[in-house]
């Protein structure tokens, strides 16, 4: 099996900065092409769509290296309803977009498994921490760093190498993803696991994202834990994880009474609003098909299952629950923490953003959840022992 050379490391550096970079392309409906589109300026006004630069170089990458077959059996069922759906609604696509984005997130992470299975098919066993630190650490850390310094140079918040490129996401998405990137840290040093933690907390400070502040301090803590086997993370123990931070969406949906007396209504009047206009409108047919939903709530539902559950019903939220758990179930121990890391994104963080459902963290997800899947499949067939967390 061949060594992978110091130029194999960059070449996987760089793909992994043109993967994970947030640069946004804005298509405006006059024709205007921009990079600094900032949503709380403009909101959804002026503008077809706005979507990562990174997904027209998949695009090309697909074309011309690994194309892999997209076709399996969730995807299918959600195309079929999402295309029975355009015909019963009289093709109104913003009701069933949802099932666009879904299907799109197994597609990347189809073709990720793809690509990273031919990387480490060329991998030997010595090469296997510093490919992890070529494709998921470093570049995360540099592009984090960037950010925070353009912030500094240009005198303001979101920008990205220049003052005309704006994070399209900074204040709602962009810090959470680096949840992904502390708990990668872990088998590095302690120090660098503070440094990303100190910068991580800055910049969803700076951005005003505090599930994301809140998130990090949880994984630090986790970390510190795991690192230093106060708990160790057995399998037991994770699958235990996996339960709760899978119930917790359900429970929190049907718990409002309760958390509106804790005071929590304060904080989250509005997302509760819509959950309650929701669940009052829906009826018992559209638990198994979403066509007979009186549309009450046109905008954003700010819930992750709830917007699958509107465009696909119960199936749907079927499919992105077991889409989620099946790739993480089996990480190696290495990797548990990291598996907890894409729980608290998806789960926790899904019932009040929309994670799995946002272009840049579709990405960025389905990036490190396939690279871990198959480094945990990789090593679990050679001769080398997972470290004991």
């Amino acid at each position: 099996m061949a060594k992978i050379t110091k130029n194999n490391y960059k070449y996987y550096f760089i793909f992994s900065l043109c993967i994970l970079a947030p640069i946004f392309v804005s298509l405006g409906y006059n024709g205007e092409v921009v990079f600094n589109r900032d949503v709380r300026i403009s909101g959804y006004r002026g503008y077809m769509v706005s979507f990562p630069i990174s997904i027209l170089f998949l695009i090309v990458f697909y074309l011309a290296k690994y194309r892999v077959k997209v076709i399996n059996k969730p995807i299918l069922f959600l195309f079929v309803l999402s295309l029975l759906g355009f015909i019963y609604d009289d093709f109104l696509v913003t009701r069933y977009i949802n099932n666009i984005y879904l299907i799109l997130f197994i597609v990347l992470l189809l073709f990720f498994n793809r690509v990273f299975i031919a990387i480490l098919s060329a991998t030997d066993l010595i090469s296997l921490r510093s490919l992890e630190k070529h494709i998921i650490i470093y570049p995360m850390l540099t592009i984090l760093v960037i950010s925070i310094l353009s912030d500094i140079i240009y005198g303001g918040k979101g920008y990205f190498l220049h003052d005309g490129i704006f994070i399209y996401n900074y204040y709602q998405y962009f810090s959470i993803v680096f949840i992904l990137l502390l708990s990668a840290s872990i088998k590095e040093s302690i120090a660098l696991s503070i440094v990303i933690f100190v910068l991580s907390l800055y910049l969803s400070h700076n951005s005003g994202n505090s599930l994301a502040f809140a998130l990090l301090v949880f994984t630090m803590l986790s970390l510190v834990i795991v690192k230093y086997r106060i708990i160790i993370f057995r399998k037991p123990i994770y699958k235990l994880a996996i339960f709760l931070t899978a119930i917790i969406p359900i429970l929190y949906l049907f718990s409002l009474d309760f958390l509106t007396g804790l005071g929590l209504d304060e904080y989250f009047r509005g997302r509760f609003i819509i959950i309650r206009m929701f669940f009052d409108s829906v009826s018992w047919e559209q638990v198994f098909l979403p066509y007979f939903h009186n549309i009450v709530v046109t905008g954003p539902m700010h819930n992750e299952v709830l917007s699958i559950f509107k465009s696909s019903s119960i199936f749907g939220v079927a499919i992105y629950y077991y889409i989620i758990i099946s790739n993480i179930n089996n990480y190696s121990p290495d990797y548990r923490l990291i598996g907890l890391s894409v729980l608290m994104i998806t789960f926790i963080g899904g019932m009040v953003v929309s994670t799995v459902l946002h272009f840049y963290t579709m990405i960025v997800l389905a990036y490190v959840i396939s690279f871990y899947r198959v480094l945990s499949k990789y090593k679990k067939y050679t001769t080398e022992k997972a470290a004991p967390l």
